[in-house]
């Protein structure tokens, strides 16, 4: 905002505060002063929506393709591990991973709860490990990130390479981000520890910026929405995802759900209410009162109105 300010006063021209981030790069900023912007949103927005509203029932506007898919899971570190999975009537579950949650070794009670509780769930196998600087992000930054946040980046790159579609030809597209998610417990991992906190934990630890995370990433214009419902979040990001392309809001999304649970609060707390499953797997449709099991995943899907992918050829999955 301070930038834009003084641009403006310098130039003598109006400029959006969000400036800097619409044209992250020194040349970018400068050809959009000296050339001026290319189309005003408004007018964009507006031809989007009397495209749309003239033929949004013909199928090439309501139809949707799934045009690449990307996602990590106990036991399976991508789609084809975990459809493998599935064909072999396997579970990804597991015995909590040695070292997780040992920050808390230190902490008597924690300790307790952790031992008195039924650890056994869905863990992923390495939830730390990130290079921040492929995504331009510095070491300190990525540390105060939180691993969702992490993880969607990877996820979403991986999900246009299975689409084939190269992240560079998508910059300052119509490409919608919808992440449900509803967990931030690493913020209250870092914030529990101010000598360790860093401003950067300020977005770092935001449920609202894991798809900010990626839209900015990438430079992504579309929608750029966080869904929290609870269980049901990675779904309803779904169905926002298909409305918004139906709209013509966006022409390609990227939508799915992401949950980690980086700290033992919740494990602990559902055991203490008496939810959790013994066997550590869902009994959902059994006359049982514990039947909850609580894992962490990851999955993302890229989305595309039927008229994108034939206009680029993009595989769809079938």
């Amino acid at each position: 905002m301070v930038l834009s300010g003084e641009l403006e006063n310098l130039l003598h021209v109006q400029l959006d505060a969000t400036i800097a981030y619409e044209y992250p790069t020194i040349g970018a900023l400068a050809k959009r002063l000296i050339d001026g912007p290319a189309t005003s949103a408004r007018a964009t927005a507006q031809a989007r929506t009397s495209r749309v509203g003239s033929d949004v029932d013909t199928p090439d506007v309501h139809d949707i393709a799934i045009v690449g898919m990307a996602g990590r899971y106990p036991g399976a570190n991508n789609i084809s591990e975990m459809w493998d999975q599935l064909v072999a009537g396997r579970d990804g579950l597991s015995d909590l991973p040695i070292g997780r949650w040992s920050e808390y070794s230190g902490d008597e009670v924690m300790r307790t709860r952790i031992a008195n509780t039924n650890t056994v769930g869905g863990y992923l196998d390495d939830i730390a490990s990130f290079d921040p600087e492929f995504f331009g992000l510095s070491p300190v930054e990525a540390a105060n990130m939180d691993p969702q946040q992490r993880i969607v980046l990877e996820l979403t790159w991986e999900a246009l390479e299975h689409a084939h579609l190269a992240p560079n030809k998508l910059r300052g597209q119509s490409v919608g981000v919808y992440v449900g998610s509803t967990n931030n417990d690493y913020g209250m991992i870092i914030t529990a520890d101010p000598a360790e906190a860093h401003p950067y934990a300020l977005t770092g630890t935001s449920s609202a910026v894991i798809p900010n995370r990626i839209s900015y990433a990438f430079d992504f214009r579309g929608p750029s929405v966080s869904v929290d419902t609870a269980c049901s979040s990675s779904l309803v990001a779904l169905h926002q995802a298909v409305r918004d392309l139906r709209a013509g809001d966006a022409d390609v999304a990227v939508a799915g759900g992401v949950n980690i649970l980086a700290s033992p609060f919740v494990t602990t707390a559902f055991g203490e209410l008496g939810v959790l499953s013994p066997t550590g797997k869902i009994h959902a449709f059994l006359r049982m009162r514990m039947v909850l099991c609580v894992p962490t995943a990851r999955a993302l899907w890229c989305l595309s109105a039927l008229r994108k992918p034939l206009l680029i050829a993009i595989p769809f999955l079938r």
